[in-house]
């Protein structure tokens, strides 16, 4: 990692950490530290411009990359691995409500999502707070802490009953489709 990094904020998120810090350059970064990282989704989104890029992504208490975000683990496919940390950029979003997202913020989620599909990966958190929309109307997909492989890759044990989540989401594999009705159902 190239410099040092100032803490500027704790957005304290969900269950994980995540700060904006300050690179020694200036730029203001962000930095967040969870078990279970979608990193092939990351980078295949942020190459095509569909996600925040990328800085820096260490496994700190293992060498191993977790076979690239997401890992099998354990017979019921339940374990998170080591703990991660994930530098990437940070922009002025807008935020939306519901149906008052604009027809091409929506075309450009939809784009992001095929994207994933066509790598056989799933979102499974598409929800408005994972989605960050710059000030020109550009989305990008943000919390690749649920990413994986379809039907290999599962939601957490303990699913928030304050979502409106696909009816068929449970503690159990991603399914494109979810991604697909949150879509529809959110945006």
């Amino acid at each position: 990692m190239d410099g040092h990094f100032h803490v500027l904020w704790n957005l304290q998120l969900k269950n994980d950490v995540t700060f904006t810090a300050e690179r020694e350059s200036g730029e203001t970064a962000v930095v967040k530290f969870v078990s279970r990282y979608g990193l092939v989704a990351h980078k295949v989104l942020a190459v095509a411009g569909m996600a925040l890029q990328l800085h820096y992504f260490l496994n700190i208490n293992s060498e191993d990359d977790m076979t690239g975000g997401y890992h099998e683990g354990l017979s019921h496919r339940l374990y998170e691995g080591p703990l991660k940390m994930i530098v990437m950029e940070y922009i002025h979003e807008k935020r939306f409500k519901g149906d008052l997202y604009p027809v091409d913020v929506k075309a450009s989620i939809r784009k992001a999502i095929t994207t994933l599909h066509a790598e056989g990966l799933v979102h499974g958190d598409l929800r408005p707070p994972n989605v960050i929309v710059s000030e020109d109307h550009k989305a990008l997909l943000s919390d690749f802490d649920w990413v994986g492989k379809e039907d290999v890759a599962t939601y957490p044990l303990a699913l928030s009953s304050q979502i409106r989540w696909h009816r068929d989401v449970e503690a159990l594999a991603l399914l494109k489709e979810h991604d697909i009705g949150m879509l529809e159902k959110m945006f």
